[in-house]
This record gives structure tokens, C-alpha cells and sequence, in this order.
């Protein structure tokens, strides 16, 4: 059985857990995608997504469910987020994170 302190720990080591994790997700995919610009596509098999669409891939290394690209003009960024891709959002903040 839990001390009423030890309950305080677990709940405070809780919430550390969901800022530390959440919080920079939310700041990474806070901005929306502009055309001509970094994207970072997010989905299932986002180097054939960004393939698909003529895309310029931007990333150094390949990543499981991301990756980023160069958008195109406004049609292409359409085409982007009508496709499977699970997320479409500015790149440019996980870009500079990468070194590009």
C-alpha cells in the first residue's frame, strides 16, 4: 500500500513525464506546412509519400516515420496533406534540430 507521499511522487513524476514528452510534440508540430518550404511528413512510409509527389528529401538520416522534404507550390503541399501521411507541419524547427 502507497503512502500518501509516495501517491505525491508518483503524480508529480506523472506530470514531469507528460510536459518533458508532450510538450516539445506540441512545439515541434505547432506550425502548419508552408509551400515552398521544409516540411516534416510524418506517416507510415513518408520517403514514398515525399517520392510520390517529386519532393526534394531533406533529411540526413532516414527515420521510421518521418521524414523531411522541400514543399512545393501550394497545389503540391495540397497533394501532401490529402495523401496517407499521417501529419504535414513545418519543418524548419526539426531542421535546424538536425543540423540543416
Amino acid at each position: 500500500m502507497m503512502t500518501e507521499s509516495q501517491k505525491m511522487h508518483v503524480c508529480h513524476a506523472a506530470l514531469f513525464l507528460m510536459i518533458a514528452v508532450i510538450f516539445p510534440v506540441l512545439v515541434i508540430i505547432g506550425d502548419q506546412a508552408r509551400p515552398n518550404d521544409i516540411v516534416l511528413i510524418i506517416g507510415w512510409d513518408p520517403v514514398s509519400i515525399a517520392a510520390s509527389l517529386d519532393l526534394v528529401i531533406m533529411s540526413p538520416e532516414d527515420a521510421p516515420f518521418a521524414v523531411l522534404a522541400m514543399a512545393g507550390d501550394r497545389a503540391s503541399l495540397e497533394q501532401l496533406h490529402q495523401s496517407s501521411a499521417w501529419l504535414v507541419v513545418d519543418g524548419n524547427r526539426m531542421a535546424a534540430l538536425c543540423g540543416l
